[in-house]
């Protein structure tokens, strides 16, 4: 993989982590579940790529619902693969992350999506 692809995988991926949470509570409610179309709808609200919609069924399905999503390339993407890489990066290793703990890691950062001197999170940033 190119650095440059892994520059634009690294960024999409905490994109989707950062608000997917977020926008499933926003245009859904808070909820102890949600569906894939709730989940994509949401995805494609906050301009998640299609490659990345497999991680955000992971973070949010259960791996019953996540293996009944039809990919369209005759292959299932690897669930506890995908919870492994989000895991790793973004819940402290942690596999068995739960929807909750989704939702309230991107309520953590919420307050600073706008800090203009928050270069990690949105805001800011160069011309």
């Amino acid at each position: 993989m190119h650095i440059l692809e892994k520059i634009k995988n690294y960024f999409g991926l905490k994109k989707l982590v950062l608000n997917l949470g977020s926008e499933l509570k926003k245009q859904h409610g808070k909820s102890n579940s949600y569906n894939r179309t709730q989940i994509e709808n949401c995805m494609n609200s906050i301009g998640i790529k299609p490659q990345f919609f497999p991680y955000g069924y992971a973070m949010i399905l259960n791996q019953i619902n996540f293996n009944e999503i039809n990919f369209g390339d005759g292959k299932t993407p690897d669930y506890k693969e995908l919870r492994k890489e989000i895991a790793a990066k973004y819940f402290e290793g942690n596999i068995k992350f739960k929807l909750k703990e989704v939702l309230n890691y991107t309520m953590k950062f919420s307050a600073y999506k706008n800090d203009p001197n928050d270069t990690c999170v949105g805001g800011g940033g160069g011309d």
